[in-house]
């Protein structure tokens, strides 16, 4: 394996990738001659897809823990999930959860259509969506929130 050249990598030099040569591997083609690029850029788009979907499932584990969290627990003399202000804190986490997934199936139906509509799709959904859903906020809060602090 030869290092043909390390990249310039702007404010991510802690994390660089190379340009990397192997002479004498063993190699199988993995589709056509001359379509390397286009190739590549079909996996890769297949993986940012992995992650939408990936996300999604996240997002809706983290509203269902804090439905169930918020149904079991009380404070000031009410469930969490009956206080107004948790109300809307757990319909936000809801809606965003349903937005992610709603996008992540049409990406998959995107993904497999054969049309001028699913190039154009495919080309900014997945990098848009996957770094959208992979850059938002944590769902649910880091450390419970202590209702007898709160009440003293």
């Amino acid at each position: 394996m030869q290092v043909l050249r390390l990249k310039k990598k702007m404010g991510n030099a802690s994390n660089a990738s190379s340009e990397t040569e192997l002479r004498g591997a063993l190699a199988w083609m993995v589709g056509e001659e001359g379509r390397g690029v286009r190739n590549i850029i079909e996996m890769v788009a297949m993986t940012r897809f992995d992650c939408m979907v990936g996300s999604s499932a996240g997002m809706r584990m983290a509203l269902s823990q804090a439905l169930h969290h918020c149904a079991h627990r009380s404070a000031f003399g009410a469930r969490l999930n009956e206080q107004p202000l948790m109300q809307n804190v757990l319909a936000d986490l809801a809606l965003e959860s349903e937005a992610a997934m709603t996008l992540s199936m049409r990406g998959a139906r995107w993904t497999t259509a054969r049309s001028a509509t699913k190039t154009c799709w495919c080309a900014w959904l997945p990098p848009w969506a996957s770094t959208g859903s992979a850059s938002a906020p944590p769902a649910t809060p880091t450390k419970p929130w202590n209702a007898s602090v709160a009440a003293a």
